[in-house]
């Protein structure tokens, strides 16, 4: 059995491939951005009863050698093979293959991978810090920030109304102190962010979030070398298209004015699938190197 594993900004999913065929496990566990022991021993538990060949692992910053040995050392003992990836390589490859094109996620967070020619840019991903524009997160905190405000100056709006109902408290201090003493407030705000996505409120946030992020994925082609009247091809992935439309439509408006030759391309192969075949490609090119 080959394995992959998403540690992802909310949720852990861990994939199954057996006799070519994929099955899934989700757990509500926030695998990113502080992948930890808790986090790998968490993952250990869950396949330790399994007989893991090779396992591809997905994580935010995974290209970092750093991370890479972290998450190596913590799953040597569940599978024979252990390789790791980040995750936007990973998602890249589930829409294009081998082949150019701009991969644009909105989740939790944001990033941007666009490859061209043998060239590849990678740009945002900073984290919800300083960064994350268009994301879940980001989304969450614009909406929590002007629902904080009316509460402080007294008016009854949908943001207010709306953190009040979320945080159960309308008190904004007894709000705030609910969010810095949570364990991990990115996925708090996130979570918050879900439940207000489709108000009528929101529609501004999103669209300044829609313009932000097209801005970032304009930088990130430029850098890679595309001029904007070259075709180029764009995958969209992540929650945040998934679950708003007037927010993926605002994207693609965007960027349609930015690029003048813009094509949405759908994905090709599944994400689990790509991580397995990515792990799998990884330990045969090992082996032949190995071998010469």
């Amino acid at each position: 059995m080959n394995a992959g594993i998403d540690l992802g900004g909310s949720t852990v999913r861990i994939f199954y491939e057996t006799s070519g065929t994929l099955s899934t496990d989700e757990y509500k566990v926030s695998g990113n951005p502080l992948v930890n022991k808790i986090v790998l021993d968490f993952v250990k538990e869950k396949l330790s009863a399994k007989k893991v060949d090779i396992l591809g692992c997905a994580v935010s910053g995974g290209s970092s050698e750093t991370v890479k040995k972290l998450v190596k050392d913590g799953l040597s003992k569940v599978a024979r093979f252990v390789e790791v990836f980040s995750d936007i390589d990973a998602v890249h490859y589930a829409f294009f293959e081998d082949e150019d094109g701009v991969l644009v996620i909105a989740g939790t967070g944001s990033n941007i991978l666009a490859k061209f020619n043998g060239k590849a840019v990678h740009f945002g991903g900073l984290g919800y810090l300083l960064g994350d524009e268009g994301s879940g997160f980001w989304f969450g905190k614009e909406f929590l920030r002007r629902g904080l405000s009316d509460l402080q100056t007294g008016k009854k709006t949908e943001f207010s109304e709306a953190v009040a109902d979320f945080f159960k408290e309308s008190d904004f201090a007894e709000v705030l102190q609910k969010i810095y003493t949570a364990s991990l407030p990115s996925k708090l705000i996130a979570d918050f962010g879900k439940t207000v996505i489709k108000t009528e409120s929101a529609k501004q946030i999103l669209e300044e979030g829609a313009k932000l992020l097209s801005r970032s994925v304009y930088t990130a082609v430029k850098a890679a070398g595309i001029r904007e009247e070259m075709p180029v091809k764009v995958g969209l992935f992540g929650g945040m298209f998934q679950h708003s439309h007037f927010f993926k439509d605002a994207f693609e408006r965007h960027l349609n004015d930015l690029l003048k030759n813009t094509e949405f391309v759908p994905q090709k192969t599944s994400f689990g699938e790509a991580l397995i075949k990515l792990a799998e490609r990884k330990i045969a090119e090992e082996t032949i190197e190995k071998t010469h």
